[in-house]
């Protein structure tokens, strides 16, 4: 469990960070400039904690690996401790890729630490931090293909194979909204708005820690209302609100052991416990677990919305991304060029849509079969009365139901016929027991 307004332990990892700086063995004059320089960017630059855990780690690092104290370098002993950095371990290097996110963490602080020492008055002139420059972060290894996307059946399988209520609701939201783990944990229950409605939106936690400067303003839910609204309306933990709903001020994604209402603002999931309840998910639904994590749902997100046809500012409200961060949209975009030209053409009428034009398996919101209820169309089941709506699955049972009627009538002994009949009157009422009844009985792969 974690506070709902730090479910990454932010605070900690930041204290811990400064702990490290003050027991690190390196020159003193460079430990107390590296605290001034994080006081700068924490008071006059407003960085998040997040950015400062990473600016202090790598420094005090630089300043432990470089042989000269960071204060009495030059570019010359700047480009040393990068070359002793990318030099392979056998020949007493450090071994980081020169391209790769690590090395990039390191040049980008120094660049950013010489820039302010630079502009210090009290300090000497460091004007080579310019002249570091940082290594390309879209490298070909780091690039993630629309091949390598979870496709709709897939995460609908990572759905059926979670362990809780919660998780599948929290899979379909970050692949819906396209949210950071930190921030969907963030959530509490008044923070969605119009759930009941067609046009149901979240706002951010404000209160919340390393949101990555997120505009504090109400953002549309697409195709995961139906999964939230059950969950906040009957099977979230907490039933202290209006109707036995959830209470506003509960976490919207909690634990679901232990909750206690009385204590709510710690009742929020741990964003570790979402990350290692999905790999076990994957693992169970047979799936690649190293392609399974939270994140992986914000590349889906804006692989959906860029196969749309949202206008850029739409996009640019959706992804949550602002003014310079709309240049990191090519990092989640994997529509291809060839893609891009085939719905110009498609939406300007020059051509028709193509047989094999994959935008038929994008979801969108019908009506359950069963209870008329909104659903995702890729959905296994509703989320309100459990109807199986997919026809393979709602043969299986058919088979299963039929096999325990027929038992019912031809078994041997008297005690078995009795248990067959009790049985089938439960699979005939109970869609989920039917489902599981056709699964254990070999009509239907799980």
């Amino acid at each position: 469990m974690a506070d709902v307004n730090d479910t990454n332990s932010t605070r900690a990892k930041f204290e811990r960070e400064q702990g490290l700086l003050a027991d690190a063995d390196i020159d003193e004059d460079d430990r107390r400039a590296i605290r001034e320089f994080v006081t700068h960017r924490r008071q006059m630059e407003d960085k998040s904690l997040n950015t400062l855990i990473s600016d202090i780690g790598n420094l005090r690092r630089a300043a432990e690996r470089a042989e000269t104290p960071l204060l009495e370098m030059d570019i010359g002993d700047a480009r040393a401790f990068v070359g002793l950095l990318a030099a392979p371990k056998k020949s007493g290097g450090y071994g980081l890729d020169p391209d790769g996110s690590g090395m990039f963490g390191y040049k980008r602080v120094l660049r950013v630490f010489f820039q302010w020492l630079d502009e210090e008055p009290h300090y000497g002139e460091y004007g080579f931090g310019e002249r570091i420059s940082l290594p390309d972060r879209n490298t070909k290894e780091e690039t993630i293909s629309k091949d390598d996307l979870l496709s709709e059946d897939e995460i609908e399988r990572l759905k059926r194979a979670c362990m809780n209520n919660r998780d599948p609701v929290l899979i379909d939201f970050l692949a819906d909204v396209g949210a950071r783990v930190s921030l969907a944990t963030s959530l509490r229950v008044g923070d969605i708005d119009g759930l009941d409605t067609p046009r149901p939106t979240f706002s951010p936690n404000t209160d919340a820690l390393s949101l990555k400067g997120v505009r504090d303003v109400s953002y549309p839910i697409l195709y995961s209302r139906a999964e939230l609204r059950e969950w906040v309306n009957r099977n979230h933990p907490d039933h202290t609100g209006p109707n036995g709903r959830a209470h506003d001020e509960a976490p919207l994604f909690p634990v679901v052991e232990h909750y206690d209402p009385d204590d709510r603002e710690m009742m929020a999931a741990h964003t570790s416990t979402v990350r290692k309840s999905m790999k076990r998910a994957a693992d169970r639904a047979g799936l690649d677990v190293e392609r399974v994590h939270p994140h992986h749902f914000r590349h889906v997100f804006m692989t959906r919305i860029s196969d749309s046809e949202l206008n850029d500012r739409d996009i640019e409200h959706m992804s949550m991304l602002v003014d310079d961060r709309m240049r990191m949209r090519d990092r989640y975009d994997h529509t291809g060029d060839a893609e891009r030209n085939d719905s110009i053409f498609q939406n300007h009428g020059f051509v028709d849509p193509t047989e094999d034009d994959e935008s038929g398996d994008a979801p969108e919101i019908v009506a359950c079969s069963n209870c008329r209820a909104e659903v995702k169309s890729t959905a296994y089941h509703c989320p309100r009365c459990g109807f199986p709506l997919r026809e393979e699955i709602q043969n299986a049972i058919d088979d299963a139901r039929a096999e325990m009627r027929e038992t019912t009538v031809e078994a041997d002994e008297r005690a078995e016929r009795e248990a067959a009949a009790d049985a089938a009157t439960v699979i005939e009422n109970d869609e989920r027991v039917a489902e599981e009844f056709a699964i254990e009985d070999g009509h239907l792969d799980e």
